[in-house]
């Protein structure tokens, strides 16, 4: 598929992990639909990592941070 982004244009497909507002139904996810994106998989997040709202930025930011 190609998709052209401001003026430039790209044929190769990548693998995009999302995690809050671009997950599917939420809403940025939009913006990854809007230019192609497709969901391939869903999964979970490993036992070892925890998810934070990250302080600053609206819509709100999540951060992933890996804990022992």
């Amino acid at each position: 598929m190609r998709q052209t982004v401001a003026d430039k244009t790209f044929d190769a497909k990548i693998d995009l992990i999302v995690v809050g507002a671009h997950l599917t139904g939420m809403p940025l996810n939009r913006e990854l639909v809007d230019l192609g994106g497709q969901l391939v998989a869903t999964t979970r997040t490993a036992a070892a990592y925890r998810l934070y709202q990250l302080a600053e930025g609206t819509p709100r930011k999540p951060g992933l941070l890996r804990v022992a």
